[in-house]
């Protein structure tokens, strides 16, 4: 079993955190976020908001699959 230590980076049900300041780009959110995706975790340990002790990576796939498409996930 795989386990992410997020920090700020993606949250339960896909959410992210993307703020109006001049060092956040969205283009290496996505990048990060594709990178995360990829290695299918089970449990992911947020920063902030519950844990995911199963299937986490259905969660990051739902951001990944907003970034994919061009969308912002939603927004913590």
């Amino acid at each position: 079993r795989r386990s992410l230590f997020a920090g700020d980076t993606v949250f339960a049900g896909g959410k992210v955190v993307i703020q109006y300041v001049w060092d956040c780009r969205i283009d290496e959110y996505a990048a990060t976020l594709e990178k995360l995706h990829q290695l299918r975790v089970d449990r992911l340990f947020p920063g902030h908001g519950p844990f995911l002790l199963g299937n986490a990576f259905t969660h990051i796939e739902k951001a990944h699959g907003c970034f994919s498409r061009l969308e912002v996930p939603p927004n913590l």
